[in-house]
């Protein structure tokens, strides 16, 4: 909203982790990405912002930010990237796309006309759902 006219002081960084991380470049956009410790930081080549915030925003192009110390959430980490992990997710759900029909709830029949799941499937379908409840 506020990129086509933002203020000469508005500055931005562009996170890696999310689903649109296909659409960032490196090589043009100021980006940071969390990493597992400060060695892999200085492994990427990338530039640390642990001695200060700031560092994000008025530093080099390519941030890294370690990721806190919170045991179960570095167990997930794993050693990776947020961007790394997300593109893991990424290939994960193109995986499964790839491999699964889209199933629709209105289905398309010959003549034109579409058809709904019976109220007799909606029923059976609360039944079994009360049922393992």
């Amino acid at each position: 909203m506020v990129e086509p006219n933002c203020p000469d002081n508005f500055l931005f960084v562009y996170s890696y982790g999310g689903i649109q991380d296909a659409s960032l470049d490196p090589a043009v956009d100021r980006v940071a990405d969390v990493f597992p410790d400060e060695a892999a930081i200085a492994a990427a080549g990338w530039h640390s912002q642990e001695a200060s915030d700031l560092l994000a925003v008025l530093g080099p192009r390519l941030v890294g930010i370690p990721a806190n110390r919170i045991p179960h959430y570095l167990k997930r980490l794993a050693g990776r990237t947020f961007r790394s992990w997300q593109a893991e997710v990424d290939a994960e759900r193109a995986a499964h796309r790839a491999r699964t029909p889209h199933r629709r709830h209105l289905q398309l029949v010959p003549g034109g006309r579409t058809t709904q799941p019976s109220a007799a499937c909606g029923q059976a379908a609360a039944h079994r759902r009360g049922q393992a409840a």
